[in-house]
């Protein structure tokens, strides 16, 4: 877990804390994740987003690729409190969002 956090820029007191992030977001059939930047999609350094209508609002501002299994895969600047989650594969969780960007063609959509 500590691996996960320092690709991220952040140290295990960051657990349990909000904190502010710049990431990339994966969408893929039903998950939902940032990577850190500059890592692609199945990078293994994972932070699991609970975002309840995130897809879809995105949807409505943007629109999502077509022609992949990854259906998002953009720049986010997103704020929320940093947890552990409940799966090894992703140890850490970012729920509780009070700020969410994205970031595609040189334009920034705020979501939230």
């Amino acid at each position: 877990m500590n691996e996960i956090l320092n690709n991220f820029k952040l140290d295990e007191d960051s657990l349990g804390r909000e904190i502010s992030l710049k990431a990339m977001l994966v969408i893929k059939r039903n998950d939902c994740y940032l990577v850190p930047m500059g890592e692609d999609d199945s990078s293994i350094n994972k932070i699991e987003v609970y975002f309840p209508g995130l897809e879809l609002q995105l949807d409505e501002a943007i629109g999502g690729w077509v022609g992949s299994s990854v259906i998002y895969f953009d720049e986010v600047h997103i704020t929320g409190l940093l947890t552990k989650w409940t799966i090894r594969e992703r140890p850490i969780c970012i729920s509780n969002i009070k700020y969410f960007s994205i970031f595609r063609d040189g334009e920034k959509y705020t979501i939230l």
